[in-house]
């Protein structure tokens, strides 16, 4: 297989990895705080999160997720349940560099 083509692979899904969002509704979950609480910090400026559209909830990027989490001090549970959850994102990556790699033998 072509290096060249192997390594756009890896850059695209690292890059839609880096691109994925979060509701303040799955934030909450996985940090297991109240939804309230994800709000306040996103108007206080501790998240950083983005509107698409004027009617739309807050999506909160993946990344900045992981960066919040990593200033506060959370429960074993919440470094557990966010741990699973960087776990899980890093497997998708790495299945979706194994497709692409093998859809571009074809």
């Amino acid at each position: 297989m072509d290096q060249s083509v192997t390594g756009v692979g890896n850059i695209l899904c690292r890059i839609k990895s880096m691109y994925e969002f979060y509701s303040t509704r799955e934030v909450s979950e996985i940090l297991r705080l109240d939804v309230k609480t994800v709000r306040a910090a996103i108007a206080r400026g501790d998240i950083r999160a983005v509107r698409f559209g004027e009617m739309t909830s807050y999506r909160i990027p993946a990344a900045e997720v992981h960066r919040w989490a990593g200033t506060q001090e959370l429960t074993p549970p919440q470094k557990a349940a966010l741990k699973n959850d960087l776990n899980r994102r890093e497997h998708a990556v790495a299945q979706g560099e194994q497709q692409f790699g093998a859809s571009s033998n074809a």
